[in-house]
């Protein structure tokens, strides 16, 4: 949990830098409301990490908290897909390859990062790469389709993995075993 802090600061620079590359296709308008609630999902989970920091070192609550970072987390997939609508660069084929080649990095490192928590990666991813993949097939032609099925494909590899990865916590603990069996 300590790499928050960094992850989440480290997420809005990104946002910043894929902002500035589409400045040519995009209003500043429609970057700046992007940004805005980039910028919110950061400050709010930051705050709670600090705020769960305080907590975690005596006897806590942990449903509430684990409700509240995956509310957060898929928020922030939620806000992290919008930008194939809000800021979506049509017409640059470049632009769009890299600003999904970064969606697909944000997923993977998602999946590292949020996996202490079951289904802490699949709220971030799904709604991400899914926002994505619709976009892109609502563009059409060659490109869209075959990127669009390249995102979805991506998408159920990584939430696929989660299911069957033997590092997945359990919903419940499972019941202890003894030496017979």
């Amino acid at each position: 949990m300590r790499q928050i802090p960094m992850m989440q600061t480290a997420s809005f620079i990104v946002a910043l830098v894929i902002s500035f590359s589409v400045l040519k296709y995009v209003s500043f308008d429609k970057i700046l409301l992007w940004n805005s609630m980039v910028f919110f999902i950061v400050i709010l989970r930051i705050y709670a990490y600090y705020r769960f920091n305080r907590v975690s070192h005596e006897s806590f609550a942990g449903e509430y908290w684990q409700n509240i970072f995956l509310f957060m987390a898929f928020l922030s997939g939620i806000f992290w897909g919008l930008s194939a609508f809000l800021i979506f660069p049509a017409g640059s084929v470049e632009l769009i390859a890299i600003i999904i080649l970064v969606i697909a990095s944000l997923s993977a490192a998602t999946t590292v990062c949020h996996s202490s928590v079951r289904y802490g990666p699949t709220v971030w991813v799904g709604p991400a790469m899914s926002l994505y993949g619709v976009r892109l097939l609502l563009d059409g032609g060659q490109y869209g389709y075959t990127a669009a099925f390249m995102v979805f494909l991506y998408m159920a590899s990584i939430l696929d993995g989660l299911v069957k990865s033997p590092f997945t916590p359990s919903p419940q603990p499972s019941p202890p075993r003894g030496r017979g069996g």
